[in-house]
């Protein structure tokens, strides 16, 4: 449109046309603007910028479509949506038995706040101890069963004033809206734009996504591990090493990490993100050891919380018949077979995912194993991927469905269930 403009109004032909037509005032006492120069070089001038500008608009016009139409608005919808939906539930739980049997490490009585996350606000306020701070098998619980990364993040905003009990739900609500564009992006990369909605939907509003809106470590891991597969260089072992003190799933990072690097030994990514997350989960072993005196005091704590663990959980649960248990195994088995399935599109991203899944098979209480789950977070993308848009939101809803349930299972009745 530039040049079809350009060339209707060109100087030379007014002047050709009318030799006898007045000058622009002041035209023939510039120097060099004789005979039309100046109109010939204002509509040069004109035609560049006009192309520029177009150029420029063409550019921003798609980059602001494809921002504020998805990449962004999207997941942004699905995270604040989820966060709502899952924040209404846990509301409604001191209406469904308001005198719940959750045993407590606080007085606190906020739902948002209970079972894991009291545990997480008493390191935040009161620091690790080398006692037990509850009683159970094996000499009783251990507060360094949790690692450290989201207590130092809710003790940060005290010279706020923010406690860490009043900042903690708020917190992993906002972390988790902001997983969501990240895990949004990681998807959008290996699966495509459509698998990139419908996996980030599975995932915000699965079984356990409940915890995600209350005081647990999950969102901030999520953040974390979601960027580590987003980012490249320096940006991605800095947060190799936070994901390796937040939460015990930095160890499948590192070994898948290791096996990428040892497959394309001249890829020195893997290599750091290996060693970043290797050497955070080092040094909380080491500090564990000098809190306790015992080399292997860090198996006092996660190893050792409950009678039944791992695969004797689980045969007990299918041997027994326990409705509760074969339904979370269930659920695990879903995303174990779909990231065992990723190993086919991307090493890397599976082989984590495996491992990340199988820590939780080997070391967790059936009831738990859905919530350790959520750290195989790629497996959603995969689901989505295979499954299709349209089955994925009919998965979607049977997932929020059965979200509720897992709820009340972990609020209501005598004897809840631990997420």
């Amino acid at each position: 449109m530039g040049r079809a403009l350009a060339g209707d109004v060109d100087d030379r032909t007014i002047v050709a046309a009318a030799p006898d037509a007045w000058p622009w005032p002041g035209e023939s006492a510039l120097p060099g603007t004789g005979s039309g120069e100046l109109g010939r070089r204002a509509a040069g001038f004109g035609e560049r910028a006009i192309d520029v500008w177009a150029t420029l608009r063409r550019l921003f016009g798609a980059l602001e479509s494809r921002v504020t139409s998805e990449a962004l608005v999207f997941p942004l919808a699905v995270g604040i949506a989820s966060r709502i939906y899952a924040s209404f539930l846990i509301a409604l739980m001191p209406l469904a038995d308001p005198t719940a049997g959750i045993p407590r490490l606080t007085v606190f009585r906020n739902p948002f706040i209970q079972w894991d996350s009291q545990w997480y606000i008493t390191i935040a306020n009161l620091g690790y101890h080398a006692g037990p701070m509850q009683s159970g098998p094996f000499g009783g619980r251990h507060d360094f069963a949790f690692f450290p990364g989201w207590p130092l993040l809710l003790g940060a905003f005290r010279p706020l004033g923010l406690a860490p009990e009043d900042i903690a739900a708020p917190l992993a609500n906002i972390l988790f809206v902001l997983a969501g564009l990240v895990i949004f992006r990681v998807f959008d990369r290996k699966f495509g734009r459509s698998a990139a909605k419908w996996g980030l939907v599975l995932l915000a509003f699965s079984p356990p996504a409940y915890v995600l809106s209350m005081g647990y470590s999950e969102p901030l891991y999520l953040l974390l591990i979601a960027g580590v597969f987003a980012t490249t260089g320096p940006v991605r072992a800095v947060l190799s090493a936070a994901v390796g003190i937040t939460r015990v799933s930095g160890l499948a990072l590192a070994a898948a990490s290791g096996v990428r690097w040892l497959r394309a030994w001249r890829d020195w990514t893997p290599f750091f993100t290996a060693l970043a997350a290797g050497v955070a989960f080092a040094s909380w072993w080491i500090y564990i050891w000098i809190l306790t005196g015992d080399p292997m005091g860090w198996l006092q704590g996660s190893a050792q919380w409950s009678h039944t663990l791992g695969l004797p959980a689980i045969w007990s649960a299918i041997s027994t018949g326990y409705q509760a248990g074969i339904g979370a195994l269930l659920f695990v088995a879903l995303i174990l077979g779909a990231s065992i399935a990723l190993l086919r599109y991307d090493l890397e991203l599976g082989l984590y995912s495996i491992l990340a899944i199988g820590m939780s098979v080997i070391g967790a209480p059936v009831e738990s194993m859905p919530r350790h789950a959520l750290a195989a977070f790629p497996a959603f993308g995969l689901l989505a991927w295979k499954l299709g848009p349209k089955r994925s939101i009919l998965l979607a809803i049977v997932f929020g469905l059965v979200e509720a349930n897992y709820l009340i299972l972990a609020f209501v009745g005598p004897m809840p269930l631990a997420p």
